[in-house]
């Protein structure tokens, strides 16, 4: 996350170099929007590689992309919380969960319709989620 501060001190020197009049809510959308990616020194990295480098006011993907080169994260990816885990990032307890869950999800010779094939097999998603 980018202190406030400082994203206020550089995103002003961006605008003042490229003569940019920013209003207050595009510096707000930006600063939602790289704060989510950028960490305050990647950020300050960015803004002094834009300067060097670029012939225009730098859009927020061109400063996530800087800044990331720079300084690359130093915390692994993060899958999104809505998608399932992969079954090696479970814990112990999370891996018993999710194979009793495919026990009992397994098609067998009582389903016979594709509505208890489903049905059986959203109780395992909901499990893993």
């Amino acid at each position: 996350m980018i202190n406030i501060e400082s994203f206020g001190h550089w995103y002003g020197v961006l605008g003042q170099t490229w003569g940019r009049d920013l209003d207050a809510n595009t510096i707000a959308v930006h600063y939602q929007i790289l704060a989510e990616k950028l960490s305050t020194e990647q950020f300050i990295a960015a803004c002094h590689r834009a300067i060097l480098e670029d012939d225009f006011f730098p859009l927020p993907k061109r400063l996530v992309e800087l800044g990331k080169v720079a300084i690359p994260d130093t915390q692994p990816y993060r899958l999104p919380a809505y998608l399932p885990k992969a079954f090696a990032d479970m814990s112990l307890e999370e891996q018993v969960a999710h194979r009793a869950a495919i026990a009992r999800a397994r098609p067998i010779s009582g389903l016979t319709s594709i509505g208890q094939i489903i049905a059986a097999n959203h109780e395992l998603s909901a499990t893993v989620a």
